[in-house]
């Protein structure tokens, strides 16, 4: 469908640059707000986020007019939205105050940090052959979109982290490539509350196969960006080394057809 020589067609066909484009995804996202409560936020596989980061980034639209449109919405739906909006002037203060953050822990003492995790293992993650379908999918959207929803960044932030044990470092560098709404500040403030050596780290992790329950409930996501799993079952479908016999009749192999797991005892790693 796409020109194989255009990696940005996706990108092209999905974004409308400028302050029109903008304009017309805020009133959108202002008029349907209700799709932005949790858990409904979460999901990967319809567009319940306000997909105004890359407006913002690139001043097509101010947080100002998006927080007075927010107003209209009411009270209990427009907090989340309002919040980060807030949280990325909290991440402009950040830079301010540490602006090495991009690549110096804010807290020294994780500077001297060492990581088991390979080179290899990075570049599988990147390009989204990790062996675990939700973490793949996401990496796959990203790359072809240059896009995945908060919820997800945390879910691929945290493989990379805590169960490849990857310094936090190479994820920034890789969403700063990747992502059309990167953005310096938010960006490295995210990566350091994931690599715990932010001011404000994150105290949980989010399991690579269970968080699909939020994020892909009916399998519909991992279908479309790992399309060679795309005939699984629902129930097995974000864990496909359990269902041997349906691999095997749909001709399916691990290995060859869909990668193996970057890490087969999820549990040990994280311990580790």
């Amino acid at each position: 469908r796409h020109n194989c020589h255009d990696w940005a067609a996706l990108m092209g066909e999905f974004w409308q640059p400028g302050e029109d484009g903008a304009l017309k995804r805020l009133n959108f996202f202002v008029d349907n707000m209700q799709m932005h409560k949790r858990p409904d936020r979460h999901r990967g596989d319809v567009r319940n986020t306000s997909l105004l980061s890359p407006h913002l980034r690139f001043g097509e639209v101010s947080p100002r007019t998006c927080y007075a449109e927010a107003m209209r919405a009411p009270a209990h739906l427009r907090h989340g939205f309002i919040r980060r909006v807030l949280w990325r002037d909290l991440s402009y203060a950040e830079l301010y105050r540490w602006p090495d953050m991009p690549s110096v822990s804010q807290r020294w003492q994780y500077e001297g940090e060492s990581w088991t995790g390979t080179q290899a293992q990075l570049r599988k993650w990147q390009r989204g052959r990790t062996g675990f379908p939700l973490v793949d999918a996401a990496m796959r959207q990203l790359w072809a979109e240059g896009y995945i929803n908060n919820y997800l960044r945390h879910v691929v932030a945290g493989f990379l982290i805590d169960y490849l044990d990857i310094s936090w470092k190479e994820g920034f560098k890789w969403f700063d490539y990747t992502l059309v709404d990167s953005d310096a500040a938010i960006n490295a403030r995210l990566w350091q509350q994931g690599g715990h050596s932010g001011i404000s780290q994150w105290n949980f992790v989010l399991h690579p196969v269970y968080a699909a329950k939020n994020a892909d409930p009916g399998g519909e996501y991992v279908r479309r960006w790992v399309p060679e799993l795309a005939k699984l079952p629902t129930e097995v479908i974000h864990r496909p080394w359990e269902a041997l016999g349906e691999l095997m009749s749909l001709g399916i192999k691990i290995g060859a057809t869909y990668p193996r797991r970057l890490v087969v005892d999820i549990e040990a790693a994280r311990k580790r």
